[in-house]
């Protein structure tokens, strides 16, 4: 219920700030703040190992990158272009979306 009330509260948030910075630096904000703290817990919780990439720096980065900065980018871009609620139907519709397109594509 946490995570739902997070990310329904994310767009009207993120439309509002909107209004006094652009979605680039918004991203780069959001995620400058985020990635100490998500490392210290990584840290904290799993030890400095967690750490090594173990060769795989560039895709980690890469995929890392698209993954989370990507989407959160492109939901801003997006709001630009939309009422806050429609953005939040959409992110909500996904787990669904995801779920059916698998039921499609599974070998039967």
């Amino acid at each position: 219920m946490l995570a739902a009330l997070c990310w329904g509260a994310m767009f009207p948030i993120a439309a509002s700030a909107m209004h006094h910075i652009d979605p680039f630096p918004l991203t780069a904000i959001r995620y400058g703040v985020a990635v100490p703290v998500w490392i210290a817990l990584l840290v904290a919780l799993e030890g400095r190992r967690a750490l090594r990439p173990d060769g795989r720096t560039l895709e980690l980065f890469a995929l890392g990158s698209l993954g989370f900065a990507g989407f959160n980018l492109l939901s801003y871009l997006g709001l630009e272009h939309t009422r806050p609620q429609d953005a939040a139907l959409i992110v909500a519709a996904q787990p669904l979306l995801t779920v059916l397109v698998l039921w499609l594509t599974a070998k039967q």
